[in-house]
């Protein structure tokens, strides 16, 4: 199973580089393979679970050949690579959840460790997803106090007195505490 970790990256900087394209020639590769082994057990065991399987790998695999399609190149948000990409990533998602319930009716012997490894993933992107939710609140808690901290902030406010009459050079200052 290919889980691609150049996919997220490129998603965030905006650009697919030639060493992206090389792993999406391989993912495509790979779920050429997973189709073809969902067919021949398809034609086997006639279970649905492969029909699926097939399904899934066909969108995944056309997914994928647009965005190789587009080749290296930098993109803006919203643009058509933009939405390929994002399309192509959560078919991935999908792809992958079936590729391991595919090989967890393949090798029921293994399933213990196919199923301890997909609650470990889950785990993961929930820890993850707590994380960015903490950090998103520390950033509203800093963000209020700071604005909390600018209101009570007392402002020096500096005028300029008229010089005296009798002496020109001689300016007095006055400041006030303006809270």
């Amino acid at each position: 199973m290919f889980f691609s970790t150049s996919s997220s990256s490129s998603a965030s900087r905006m650009s697919i580089t030639t060493e992206d394209i090389r792993n999406y020639k391989i993912a495509l590769l790979n779920m050429k393979g997973t189709k073809v082994n969902a067919t021949a057990m398809l034609l086997i065991t006639d279970e649905t679970i492969y029909r699926l399987t097939i399904d899934v790998a066909t969108k995944a695999i056309a997914a994928l050949k647009k965005v190789i399609r587009r080749g290296q190149c930098h993109y803006r948000p919203g643009s058509k690579t933009d939405r390929l990409v994002k399309d192509y990533q959560k078919v991935l998602r999908e792809y992958q959840e079936m590729t391991v319930k595919m090989k967890m009716k393949m090798v029921p012997s293994k399933a213990d460790f196919l199923i301890d490894c997909w609650l470990k993933k889950d785990a993961a992107q929930k820890a993850a997803e707590e994380c960015r939710k903490r950090k998103a609140q520390r950033k509203a808690a800093r963000k209020e106090r700071e604005a909390k901290m600018d209101v009570a902030k007392p402002v020096l406010k500096v005028t300029f007195a008229e010089p005296i009459v009798e002496i020109p050079d001689d300016i007095r200052i006055r400041t006030e505490i303006i809270v």
